[in-house]
């Protein structure tokens, strides 16, 4: 009957709903924990993902109802952690006297070459990082519509905020957990992938780049272990007892 049919549209919209906000959370603060591991300079301007990532949720969200651009999200996935993995090797400072550099950047070793510029970092990863919120943005904004139209625009921002929710509590226990990168990010994929749907051409951009991204995500890590909080490494010290601990790559403590 029509009602039982408008009932399992809005079982499968709320199911969609919950899932991409669940991934909207879980990859913000999976980029928002790895990027500065890896590019050491936005560990101190820590809320430039996150301020990156609502322009890309409402670049996605002014999007809705229009042609889909899913396909932008495993290419921009690539994009960041491909030029995250690119720039790890370089010291980008910023022309200060009162800047140790190399206590940032002590995991490198003087060899290592040096942008007198921090502002290239800053600019590529908050566009890159935009980039992947767009298609999630636009799927939110897409369900939430579709939830009106059925006349369940409430119900529609409650699986939105539980989503949301369940993806911070889910990051959280990972966090506590000490689970690698490529775990966050193969959560991610597989969140994405409920939304690939039939199409052979769809799969066939998706896995390839989800593969690419996860093998780039295997070969930067250089962690010994995940607190809650940071990327966590030692170094012998070579003249003299004792090992130094290193947080996101920079020097803390010996």
């Amino acid at each position: 009957t029509p009602l039982n049919v408008m009932e399992k549209t809005r079982r499968l919209l709320s199911f969609e709903l919950f899932i991409v906000s669940f991934t909207v959370l879980f990859q913000e603060l999976a980029l928002i924990r790895w990027l500065p591991g890896q590019v050491r300079v936005l560990a101190y301007f820590p809320n430039l993902i996150l301020l990156s990532s609502f322009l890309g949720l409402g670049i996605g969200s002014l999007r809705a109802g229009k042609r889909s651009l899913l396909w932008i999200w495993p290419v921009a996935l690539l994009a960041v952690v491909a030029a995250a993995y690119g720039c790890q090797g370089i010291a980008f400072t910023q022309e200060t006297v009162t800047e140790h550099l190399w206590f940032l950047y002590e995991d490198l070793g003087a060899e290592a070459p040096v942008v007198q510029s921090i502002r290239l970092p800053i600019l590529l990863f908050f566009v890159l990082n935009a980039l992947c919120f767009i298609a999630p943005g636009q799927l939110v904004a897409d369900r939430l519509q579709s939830m009106r139209a059925h006349a369940a625009t409430l119900w529609g921002y409650c699986w939105d905020l539980a989503g949301s929710l369940v993806g911070v509590i889910a990051f959280a226990i990972v966090g506590y957990s000490g689970i690698f990168p490529v775990v966050w990010f193969g959560v991610v994929a597989l969140c994405a992938a409920v939304f690939v749907g039939f199409r052979a051409r769809r799969w066939a951009v998706f896995v390839p780049f989800v593969l690419a991204v996860l093998a780039i995500v295997s070969v930067a890590e250089k962690a010994e272990h995940y607190s809650p909080y940071y990327a966590l490494s030692t170094v012998d010290r070579p003249n003299g007892p004792g090992f130094s601990v290193l947080t996101n790559g920079s020097h803390h403590q010996k």
